[in-house]
């Protein structure tokens, strides 16, 4: 029963959201790192590019699928397309 009332706090519920926030950017963080690594190893001289436009990208399931187009990628072409969300091929 005080479980139930702390739960039902203000106070709690604010808590609880921004655990959720800060959970939520971690993620977004650890998805731009993964970004700028995988353009680091593959094609170095867009680090840049992925770097300027990551600043831009503030959701997770965006980050996750250009992680996964770039890892499809084949040329250093596609991964600009890819990184900048465009498509000209």
């Amino acid at each position: 029963m005080l479980d139930d009332i702390l739960e039902e706090s203000w106070l709690y519920q604010e808590l609880l959201r921004k655990g959720v926030e800060q959970e939520r950017q971690r993620r977004i963080e650890e998805q731009r790192e993964t970004v700028v690594n995988l353009v680091q190893m593959r094609f170095p001289e867009l680090v840049p590019l992925a770097e300027q436009h990551l600043h831009f990208i503030h959701d997770a399931d965006a980050l996750h699928n250009l992680i996964l187009r770039l890892f499809a990628v084949q040329t250093a072409d596609e991964a600009r397309q890819a990184i900048t969300g465009t498509d000209e091929g």
